[in-house]
């Protein structure tokens, strides 16, 4: 499994509970033969289209560029602490976690119960993934644009085999993606969940915790890859909050720390720094009620123990962080519903 399989696994895992969720991961390498062959075909250089995959399309055309996007800029990287879009509840969806990043920014979603999920991941303007050195121009059947910007189908799936997509240009040369998977989806629903993206949140986000003693690249923000955390005011069985940051030159060595609730049920805790704690390969969580964990990708990045690095990380005190409901919360499950207004799902920085 490579580090985008990982991490799609991981941004899934709160989807489904409390039994644990069949995730649905980025195929890299699915979507790189994809681009490779639309790179051999592509009859006319320079098309502009938007990508996104639906099952039982027939036909494959590359769509033009019909529509303007906002005329707003666009940069070519998003803040790393800053939550680049909002999103509502739409098509039977109620939004989970966010995840920011340089790169690219993602949002999951998932029905009332919770059969059917959604991802949506936006790319700043020219961070398309490229294949083989060229950009990669997706093509597919013409799909409803997005406020603006024109949208496809794409004839082949981009982030799972059995996901109906879409993709559309919500900035000039900026594109982003819907990923449906489960047995309500369709092309409806992504349409609708496209409609509930509104770009321009910037929305800050706080850091969870502290090291008191600096350790390298552990306290610097150009250190931070990426943060996750719950969003929405709905309940659900699970909550995170958590900082990524680069241990090393290498953005695969890491070192994540943040909050999960609840804890794990285990039989098999011990104590670091005399506080009750789930000790396992490369991962400390305690078990004190503070819901704090630490995760490295390999202990090999610190230059101490993981035990003694984790008893010095402290939750910062003005953390508004609380306990998870412990039942999900009435939503919209019909795909007629209209999306609601965003900024309600997205307002405030913290779980």
């Amino acid at each position: 499994m490579n580090d985008d399989e990982r991490e799609a696994a991981r941004l899934l895992e709160p989807l489904r509970q409390p039994e644990p969720p069949a995730t649905s991961a980025v195929d890299v390498d699915r979507a790189m033969r994809t681009g490779r062959r639309t790179i051999r075909v592509r009859q006319v250089a320079g098309t502009l289209a938007c990508v996104v995959a639906v099952l039982g399309i027939a036909f494959t055309v590359t769509v033009p560029y019909y529509h303007s996007p906002p005329a707003e800029e666009t940069t070519s990287e998003f803040g790393v602490t800053t939550q680049e879009f909002a999103i509502g509840s739409a098509g039977g969806f109620t939004p989970l976690t966010y995840e920011t990043g340089r790169s690219r920014q993602r949002a999951t979603l998932t029905t009332q119960d919770g059969a059917t999920d959604a991802v949506v991941t936006l790319y700043p303007k020219g961070r398309v993934p490229r294949v083989d050195g060229e950009t990669w121009k997706p093509t597919g059947g013409t799909a409803p644009d997005v406020k603006g910007g024109a949208a496809v189908w794409p004839s082949e799936p981009v982030f799972g085999d059995d996901a109906v997509e879409l993709a559309w240009q919500w900035r000039p040369d900026a594109w982003a993606f819907v990923s449906v998977t489960g047995p309500e989806a369709d092309q409806d629903r992504a349409h609708k969940v496209a409609l509930s993206v509104e770009p321009g949140a910037d929305i800050d986000v706080a850091v969870p915790a502290t090291y008191p003693t600096p350790h390298p690249g552990t306290v610097q923000e150009s250190a931070v890859i990426s943060t996750l955390r719950s969003i929405g005011d709905h309940e659900r069985a699970e909550r995170i909050y958590q900082v990524r940051y680069r241990a090393s030159g290498d953005d695969s060595d890491w070192i994540t720390v943040g909050v999960r609730e609840p804890a794990p049920d285990t039989d098999e805790s011990t104590t670091v720094d005399d506080r009750p704690a789930l000790v396992e390969k490369n991962k400390v969580t305690f078990l004190d009620g503070t819901g704090l964990f630490v995760e490295v990708s390999d202990e090999s990045v610190l230059d101490e123990p993981l035990t003694d690095f984790a008893a010095r990380v402290e939750l910062k005190s003005d953390l508004e962080w609380s306990p998870p409901p412990l039942s999900p919360s009435d939503m919209p499950t019909s795909s007629s519903e209209t999306p609601t207004d965003s900024s309600t799902e997205t307002a405030s920085p913290t779980p």
